[in-house]
């Protein structure tokens, strides 16, 4: 079983402690428990295919699926509301301030934004394409880890501190306006997003952010589309009201500690 597969058995077998140790709210949560632990399985399923196209989907079905369960689970497993310290911190880093001068922007603003935050799952499997593409396809299984272990590792972040968006709590003045970008993706993201509580920390800036320096490393040349692309999509999560500031700054914090726990 090679890194890729253990950072799934990691994290399921993290969740499996969590849920035998402080799990009693869980409905069903023996069979949660037991679904967890036996992600071993699939792992070495995982393991016995060649790293190529197949793999990296299977691994995302994977992603997929750490993410949706944990939208099952966590707000039985974790009951304390971590908007009470976030609001609190993001408070005393100007959140306040921040959310003011964004109250209302321009709507080609909000267009830029919610289609730069759209490719968030996208943007590595671009990457991943402009590897292979320059003949440097000895780098996507590093990249690849780096990238399962960064979203697992986020996952983990939002069972410390279950946070759900500023627009469900911060009166901003009136509902946001945008255009036919924003009215037609804006409701599919809230509404197909398995887990709610996912805001600390920024999940989007910490990914963007170990995207963003993987391909400064080894793809370069991709950088004159990769950065604006990165930046519209930060800022898209302030400025379409999915995340507090104090979101953003742990969401540096934990690609910083990724890049340690997932080294190439």
């Amino acid at each position: 079983m090679g890194r890729l597969e253990s950072l799934y058995v990691w994290y399921g077998w993290t969740i499996a402690l969590l849920l035998f140790l402080g799990g009693e709210g869980v409905q069903n949560r023996w069979i949660w428990t037991l679904g967890h632990f036996l992600v071993f399985f699939p792992a070495l399923g995982l393991a016995r295919l060649r790293f190529g196209p197949l793999k990296l989907v299977m691994a995302l079905l994977m992603l997929l699926l750490a993410f949706n369960s944990l939208g099952k689970i966590l707000p039985d497993l974790v009951p304390f509301p971590g908007e009470v310290l976030v609001m609190g911190w993001d408070r005393a880093l100007g959140g306040d301030g921040i959310r003011r001068f964004l109250r209302q922007p321009p709507i080609w603003l909000v267009e830029i934004c919610t289609l730069c935050y759209s490719s968030f799952y996208f943007l590595p499997f671009f990457l991943i394409v402009a590897l292979y593409r320059r003949g440097k396809a000895g780098l996507v299984p590093s990249f690849a880890v780096r990238m399962a272990g960064g979203f697992l590792f986020s996952y983990l972040g939002y069972v410390m501190m279950p946070t759900l968006p500023p627009y469900r709590f911060v009166d901003f003045g009136g509902a946001l306006r945008g255009g036919i970008f924003y009215q037609t993706l804006d409701p599919l993201l809230k509404h197909y997003e398995g887990l709610k509580q996912d805001c600390f920390p920024s999940g989007h800036t910490m990914m963007t952010l170990l995207t963003v320096h993987f391909a400064g490393k080894h793809a370069r040349q991709q950088l004159w589309w990769l950065v604006p692309v990165s930046f519209f999509l930060v800022l898209g999560t302030l400025v379409l009201r999915l995340h507090w500031p104090v979101d953003l700054i742990a969401g540096a914090v934990f690609a910083w500690i990724a890049l340690r726990l997932f080294p190439e």
